[in-house]
């Protein structure tokens, strides 16, 4: 066969390979819900419904919850799948402790336009967290960033860029390369991802507090990922294991969960 039939051949089946690893990679990593199914309000909390604009233009949509005794003010970063609605216990469970909560939808999530990227959620987290400091007046320091899932990498992305008080991630991936090896094991995609996600490597140049929660039972996001992300972030840091499966960890883990979280949070 003739060198350039050769190499036209490996061009396309190389162009095929990114092509569909495009595809897989959007169809895996977002999974929005527009339709909002209750609001604070279900689980007692009065809230305020905020719009944004993202650097580029986009609205966003998200709901902030302030609070008499206010200690922190806790920026949520959620997973990849549903939307706020989904996030109401757990909203409700830091305002217990004591926080403010501002909850967002990344764009193409909820109520929020356009369609998400890994470039587009970053600009959505730092639209959320320009709103914390410029319009609620919360100082750098009083802010902790909740990142669940995928809204771990996101978390980790904003806080490599702005000053916080302290990151918290629970079952977040270390990278969307690392996740392909794992999903992908016999072929290689993880050198043809475009959407990077690198919360390790993020992390591991943030000053503030880090703790990493992760459950040895993850189902989706495998422990050894959540090992690695504690591993190469940088001090001060802590981690905590849980157990229970991805969407259902924290509920599982009952009271110990926000007993460590709060415990964590108090030594800032």
């Amino acid at each position: 066969m003739p060198f350039l039939q050769l190499g036209l051949i490996l061009a396309g089946g190389l162009f095929f390979i990114y092509w569909f690893t495009g595809i897989l990679e959007q169809a895996n990593l977002y999974h929005p819900e527009r339709i909002i199914e209750a609001t604070p309000q279900a689980v007692g909390l009065n809230f305020e419904d905020v719009w944004l604009t993202a650097a580029d233009g986009v609205k966003i949509h998200g709901w902030w919850i302030g609070h008499q005794n206010f200690k922190q003010a806790v920026l949520f970063c959620h997973g990849n799948g549903g939307n706020i609605s989904h996030r109401l216990e757990t909203i409700k469970a830091f305002y217990d402790l004591g926080f403010y909560v501002f909850i967002f939808d990344y764009r193409g999530y909820g109520q929020s336009e356009g369609s998400p990227s890994e470039k587009g959620l970053y600009q959505d987290a730092l639209a959320a967290y320009q709103f914390l400091t410029k319009e609620k007046k919360v100082s750098p320091e009083k802010i902790v960033l909740f990142g669940e899932s995928l809204g771990g990498a996101v978390a980790a992305d904003l806080a490599g860029n702005v000053e916080v008080g302290a990151v918290v991630t629970e079952g977040a991936l270390s990278s969307v390369k690392d996740m392909a090896r794992v999903v992908y094991p016999f072929l290689p995609f993880h050198l043809f991802v475009r959407q990077k996600f690198d919360a390790a490597g993020k992390l591991s140049r943030v000053s503030a507090p880090k703790l990493i929660i992760h459950s040895r039972q993850d189902d989706i996001i495998p422990f050894e990922l959540g090992e690695k992300l504690y591993r190469l972030a940088k001090d001060p840091k802590e981690f905590f294991e849980i157990s229970g499966t991805h969407n259902d960890a924290r509920f599982e883990a009952g009271p110990a969960y926000w007993q460590k979280i709060q415990l964590f949070l108090s030594k800032l």
